[in-house]
């Protein structure tokens, strides 16, 4: 006798509500060793116009080896997850969660995406969501793309030419005369 949805007589069925995660929400994080990624989740409903925050059924959906607690007396509950380096090379890992009312009812299933990308190799540097190839000596990242560009060590007065010497700029280096 389950409805899909609640008669206005019954009101207030669980919400998520406060530090959960948005439907849909995507948290992105670059593993390094010791990486801890944290969800937290808050849900409530109501009893005579009184809210209530006592869940002793919910359901987690999450990556192998998070752990979440129960929710306490304040509807609050915290999941933790330390992604292996394998997980984060495995890509995004949904994580979802349903809290269930001392009535049956249940909440939205609320969902969002965990994506943990691999750490970048040590002749790599991080471009946002890349990892690109360093670039060479006398150059450095464009900030308007991905492209290795010039340093001008002239104009930055970052060359070790003398106050006696002129400095000209090369293409990955400089010249004093």
């Amino acid at each position: 006798n389950v409805r899909s949805t609640e008669p206005a007589h019954c009101g207030g069925k669980p919400e998520f509500f406060g530090k959960s995660p948005a439907q849909g929400a995507t948290l992105t994080q670059f593993w390094t060793a010791g990486l801890k990624v944290e969800t937290e989740w808050e849900a409530s409903y109501t009893m005579n116009g009184v809210a209530q925050f006592d869940f002793d059924r919910y359901q987690f959906s999450r990556p192998t080896g998070m752990t979440c607690t129960a929710f306490d007396n304040y509807g609050y509950a915290k999941c933790t997850w330390f992604p292996t380096q394998a997980q984060a090379a495995a890509g995004d890992h949904p994580h979802c969660a349903v809290v269930y009312d001392k009535f049956g009812r249940a909440s939205e299933r609320r969902c969002m995406t965990l994506k943990v990308y691999p750490p970048c190799a040590p002749n790599e540097d991080r471009v946002g969501t890349q990892c690109l190839p360093k670039c060479a000596p006398g150059f450095e990242r464009s900030t308007s793309s991905t492209n290795c560009v010039d340093i001008d060590e002239c104009a930055r007065n970052t060359d070790n030419c003398s106050q006696y010497e002129g400095c000209s700029n090369t293409v990955g280096s400089f010249n004093c005369s």
